[in-house]
């Protein structure tokens, strides 16, 4: 979980919390899920694996989600926008909507067909009508990132 201030073309007045990839939350919660699955870190496959190993490392990799958001939800003294980004956040509807589910108490409120159809690549509002925290999928291109920042390091570095 990370917070950001630099979306394309978002209209907001407070910070914005933004749920991407494995890569965002702490290394212990991916070698949490790959540990307790005894299977891998990959949610796809996680998802995918009907043993109980899987399920456990999905309820907690969802649950340290969770954690991580109200945490900071109370910092920021509420939410005005969540943006669910990179490989897990824009590919898994089932993830957005436990998450969703259980940040209620914010006043987040899923729209689940726009959350089905939500597709990769495509920046898609999936909050519904009455729900007090904006919710979207925002489309990231985490290797051109990983890259760019390989590149500032190597630049720093007078490589």
């Amino acid at each position: 979980v990370a917070l950001r201030n630099d979306l394309p073309q978002l209209a907001f007045d407070a910070a914005v919390l933004v749920l991407t990839s494995a890569v965002d939350l702490p290394l212990e919660t991916t070698l949490l899920a790959l540990g307790i699955s005894g299977l891998s870190a990959d949610m796809r496959r996680l998802r995918a694996d009907a043993g109980e190993g899987a399920a456990l490392a999905v309820a907690i990799f969802t649950h340290r989600v969770v954690r991580d958001t109200g945490a900071m939800a109370a910092c920021l003294q509420g939410l005005d926008l969540l943006a669910f980004s990179g490989g897990i956040g824009e590919n898994d509807a089932a993830l957005r909507a436990d998450v969703a589910a259980r940040l209620g108490w914010l006043g987040v409120r899923l729209d689940e067909g726009a959350n089905q159809r939500a597709a990769s690549g495509a920046l898609t509002p999936i909050h519904a009508a009455g729900s007090t925290v904006e919710l979207w999928v925002v489309p990231t291109d985490e290797g051109r990132v990983a890259a760019g920042d390989a590149a500032a390091l190597l630049a720093a570095a007078g490589r």
